[in-house]
C-alpha cells in the first residue's frame, strides 16, 4: 500500500524473478529479494517435506521497485528528459519484468499471476499439488486434537483441495497461452510485443491436467476423512456454519467436477481456439507449435479411455465429467441456446462471450 500512495501500481510478473530453487536460497533472497516487485500478490512459501525451505515471505523490496521510484523520484540536474529516458531504457532487464491489472485480465499471459512463485508457474502448481496430497494425508489426525470440534478438518481440506483448483487455473492458462512486453523497438534485449508459449510447453501443461485434473488421479480421498467434514452449528464470524454453508454434507462431487471446469473451459474457449489457430502462423519454421486437433485428441482420450473405474467415487467423478465433456461438444456444433433476453433487448451491447468456435474446431 505505501507503494501505492508512492504511484506504484500493481506488478503481477515481478513473482517470476527467480526459479523455484532460487526461491528457497536466502543468499540470494536476502540480497534481492524473493520476487521483483512488493507490488505483486504473492503466497506464502511453502516446501514440500524434505525439500530446501527458505523464508516464508520476501524480506525487502524488490529490484523494480527500486528502479520504478530511480524514475519518478530521482532529483536530476541539467537535461531531465535524457536521463529518464536513461533509466527507462534498463525495461527489458528481467529482474524489472512488469504486468499491471489490465495484463492479467486481457492477454492470457500464462506467467501473469496473483499467488504464484517461481519463474514456471505450471511447474509452481505441481509442486503445490504434491504439497496438497501429502497434506492431505492423516489430515484428520493432524488437524484436530482431542476435545476439538471436527468442523476445523473441513476448513483445511477446502484450502487444500483449493490448492488443485490454483494449480488447473495455472496449467490451463499455458494452452494457447501468450507472453506479452511493452519493450520498444530497438532496446538492447528487447522482446517482441507478442510472443507465443512454445508449443512443448503447451503440451507439458496439457498432459499434466490431462493425466491428473481429468483422469481423477488426484481426487482420491480417505472415507473416513470425508465423514468428519462437518460444519458449526454456531452461526458467528469466521465459521462455516451449516445455515451459512448450504448444511453438513460435503459437495465433494460438484468440487472436484468444478476443478475440472476450469480445463474445459479454457481448452474450449474459442478465443484460445483462434489463437491457437493463429499462432500456427506466429511460430518460427522449426518451432512445434500446439494443434487444436492434439487438444481435442488428448481431452477425448483423457475422459472417454478410461470408460469404467474400479473404485466407485472416482467412477463417479468419471461419468459427471464424460457428461460435462459430451455437453460442450454438442454445444460447440450447435451453438447456444439463444438467450430469451435477445429480442427484449436487442438495441444493448453485451460483451464477451459473442464468439464462435473456429470452423475447424466444430468439424
Amino acid at each position: 500500500e505505501v507503494g501505492h500512495s508512492l504511484g506504484l501500481r500493481h506488478n503481477f510478473r515481478a513473482s517470476g524473478m527467480l526459479s523455484l530453487d532460487q526461491i528457497n536460497n536466502t543468499n540470494i533472497t536476502h540480497l534481492k529479494g524473493m520476487v521483483g516487485s512488493v507490488m505483486d500478490y504473492n503466497p506464502v512459501n511453502i516446501s514440500r517435506k524434505g525439500q530446501p525451505q527458505g523464508d516464508y515471505a520476501t524480506t525487502t523490496i524488490g529490484p523494480y521497485d527500486y528502479w520504478a521510484i530511480e524514475y519518478a523520484y530521482k532529483p536530476v540536474e541539467g537535461d531531465e528528459p535524457a536521463e529518464l529516458k536513461k533509466i527507462a531504457a534498463r525495461s527489458p532487464e528481467s529482474d524489472l519484468a512488469y504486468a499491471t491489472d489490465e495484463d492479467m485480465f486481457l492477454n492470457d499471459d500464462p506467467y501473469v499471476n496473483t499467488y504464484d512463485l517461481g519463474n514456471d508457474p505450471l511447474k509452481y502448481g505441481e509442486e503445490r499439488v504434491m504439497l496438497a496430497t501429502e497434506l492431505l494425508k492423516d489430515l484428520d489426525g493432524k488437524i484436530v486434537k482431542d476435545g476439538e470440534s471436527w468442523a476445523r478438518v473441513r476448513r483445511a481440506f477446502s484450502v487444500l483441495v483449493g490448492q488443485y483448483g490454483n494449480a488447473t487455473y495455472l496449467a490451463s492458462s499455458f494452452i494457447g497461452g501468450q507472453s506479452v512486453t511493452r519493450d520498444f523497438k530497438g532496446g538492447q534485449g528487447a522482446h517482441d510485443p507478442v510472443t507465443p508459449i512454445p508449443g512443448e510447453k503447451q503440451r507439458e501443461a496439457l498432459t499434466f491436467l490431462a493425466k491428473t485434473m481429468l483422469t481423477g488421479d488426484a481426487f482420491h480421498f480417505s472415507p473416513a476423512l470425508l465423514r468428519r467434514l462437518t460444519t458449526e452449528n454456531w452461526y458467528h464470524w469466521g465459521s462455516e456454519s451449516m445455515f451459512y454453508g448450504g448444511g453438513v454434507d460435503y459437495p465433494i462431487y460438484d468440487r472436484v467436477l468444478a476443478i475440472q471446469r476450469i480445463v474445459l473451459n479454457r481448452c474450449f474457449d474459442p478465443a484460445v481456439l483462434s489463437r491457437l489457430e493463429n499462432q500456427a502462423l506466429q511460430a518460427n519454421p522449426d518451432a512445434k507449435p500446439l494443434q487444436m486437433a492434439e487438444v481435442f485428441q488428448t481431452l477425448t482420450d483423457s475422459v472417454w479411455g478410461q470408460v469404467t473405474p474400479k473404485d466407485a467415487s472416482v467412477a463417479t467423478m468419471h461419468r459427471n465429467l464424460q457428461r460435462e465433456h459430451l455437453g460442450r461438444l454438442c454445444r460447440m456444433v450447435l451453438g447456444q441456446r439463444q438467450s430469451p433476453f435477445g429480442d427484449m433487448y436487442g438495441y444493448v451491447v453485451f460483451l464477451g462471450g459473442s464468439r464462435t468456435p473456429p470452423a475447424d474446431a466444430k468439424s
